[in-house]
């Protein structure tokens, strides 16, 4: 069962992608099958997909403005290979925290936890971006997706942290508050770095 409601339309746009459906009708079995059978192969697929989800969803939101095919193309192609990059690094934070941590595995289950974690996100992103171009309600309502698709990610990346890495729920919850926290000052820090360098 889903764990939030996805629009119709969504599910059947992604009908042959059955990695990410997978993790959207039962995150608790796609999990299962990760630790059971490591198929790196089938985790990168997987990204790629919602990268390329993620990348639709977030060059709607930037074309809200106006449509212009460059910047379009552009959107689409800094928006995936950001994702891309993003679930990589996290990946290898979180590897970093759960060995520290006393955790049983390697890059991959890092890798899997955070990619499966980013896929509620990556659709909620493009709902939410689709349901911005509803006249007069469609904040609102793109706020209302907002919080469930936080919840179901994080709630995800718990999941798979705990199950993959065979830690208890305790040190689950301190390594992916551990990978949220360096996440966070990284994003600040990069911030604080681009302004810094606008000003000169």
């Amino acid at each position: 069962m889903i764990n939030w409601a996805y629009p119709t339309f969504i599910l059947s746009f992604f009908h042959k992608s059955s990695m990410c459906l997978d993790i959207l009708r039962s995150p608790v079995a796609a999990i299962a099958k990760a630790k059971q059978k490591r198929d790196t192969n089938r985790v990168i697929v997987t990204l790629l997909e919602i990268a390329a989800i993620f990348a639709v969803g977030a060059s709607l939101i930037a074309a809200r403005g106006g449509f212009d095919a460059m910047a379009l193309a552009g959107s689409l192609l800094s928006s995936f290979s950001v994702l891309i990059i993003f679930a990589a690094v996290v990946g290898l934070v979180i590897m970093i925290a759960a060995l520290n941590l006393g955790g049983k595995g390697d890059y991959y289950e890092g890798f899997t936890a955070i990619t499966y974690a980013l896929t509620p996100l990556a659709v909620g992103l493009l709902i939410i971006a689709l349901l911005l171009y509803v006249p007069i309600i469609g904040d609102l309502l793109a706020l209302l997706v907002a919080f469930p698709m936080l919840a179901s990610a994080l709630s995800i990346l718990y999941r798979a942290v705990k199950e993959l890495y065979k830690t208890d729920m305790i040190t689950a919850f301190v390594i992916v508050s551990v990978t949220i926290t360096v996440v966070v000052l990284s994003i600040v820090f990069l911030s604080a770095s681009l302004m810094q360098a606008q000003m000169y």
